[in-house]
């Protein structure tokens, strides 16, 4: 499996680089063994950068059924606090659930956080796509990244409850409140992806979960989606009537 390409700077020579991340399994001697690989692509010579491909293997005992079905990476850009104008990658993974941030000069992995399972070691835990954003408005100018997370909820037919966790560039979390814990009106069938905003029109913004899910505050504070409206997948946050800002999604 291959993701979708991401355009950024990560050596902080000029010019931007394609980064790609390809998943897959092999089975070896009994156990399975997940791969990716991580390239960035110089797109005037077509050949990786300095330090790329990187290589993340891990094995795992887990049955293939689950391997197959755990194909499952993601990844965004992060600025590079060393080189101001390039970009770190974040990378989220599984088998086991992990977020990790890789240098784009040196292509090192410089830090890794668990992700706990919600429920079950094998149960498939539902991360979402990380955002990039400042949700601790001036108490720290630099960006953090949010992710959300839950696992499927066969009785409500839906992930429910979902956690939100965010963390500083550095790896540690962004505030003491975070994780945040709730449970949505609706229980979406898929994680629900994330954006980030002002919403309340307090200058400071909000991480908004799906769309018609809820809206999450640094400091802990939840609102729920309205229970009589239609949830959806994938939030916009744009201005359509001058005031506060909106929020658009797709089902």
């Amino acid at each position: 499996m291959m993701s979708n390409p991401i355009i950024g700077n990560i050596d902080g020579i000029a010019g931007n680089e394609i980064i790609t991340v390809i998943s897959y399994a092999q089975f070896n001697l009994g156990n399975y063994t997940k791969t990716l690989i991580i390239d960035a692509i110089n797109p005037n010579t077509l050949s990786s950068v300095a330090n790329f491909p990187v290589t993340i293997t891990t094995p795992t005992t887990a049955p293939a059924a689950i391997v197959n079905a755990h194909l499952f990476y993601s990844a965004a850009l992060v600025p590079n606090p060393q080189y101001p104008g390039s970009y770190n990658i974040i990378l989220l993974k599984d088998l086991p659930n992990e977020i990790l941030l890789i240098s784009g000069t040196t292509g090192q992995i410089q830090w890794t956080n668990p992700i706990p399972s919600s429920s079950g070691s094998y149960n498939p835990e539902r991360i979402s796509p990380p955002v990039v954003g400042n949700i601790d408005g001036a108490n720290d100018p630099e960006p953090e990244i949010v992710i959300a997370h839950g696992a499927y909820n066969s009785i409500v037919s839906g992930i429910s409850p979902i956690r939100i966790r965010a963390y500083n560039l550095n790896g540690t979390p962004a505030t003491t409140t975070f994780p945040i814990l709730f449970t949505p009106n609706q229980p979406s069938p898929l994680i629900p992806e994330l954006a980030l905003g002002d919403i309340t029109g307090d200058n400071q913004k909000e991480i908004v979960v799906g769309g018609n899910v809820a809206i999450v505050h640094a400091s802990g504070n939840v609102i729920l989606g309205n229970p009589n409206l239609p949830i959806g997948k994938t939030p916009f946050i744009t201005n359509v009537t001058g005031g506060n800002n909106s929020i658009l999604y797709l089902g």
